[in-house]
């Protein structure tokens, strides 16, 4: 199945692919996040055109 769109109240995940398997993923740790890129364990770099952080 393929969505479009989803509007979700929350997620409850260990980790969160990329579209392909070159994109590389999001993995949720307990002491924060970590963004791998390709297949290894080299890091990735989040981008954003918006930020906003509160605290």
């Amino acid at each position: 199945m393929k969505a479009g769109r989803a509007d979700l109240g929350g997620v409850n995940t260990g980790w969160v692919p990329g579209r392909s398997a070159d994109d590389g993923w999001i993995s949720f740790r307990q002491e924060g996040l970590n963004i791998h890129q390709e297949r290894g364990m080299e890091r990735g770099t989040p981008f954003a055109s918006d930020a906003d952080l509160k605290g």
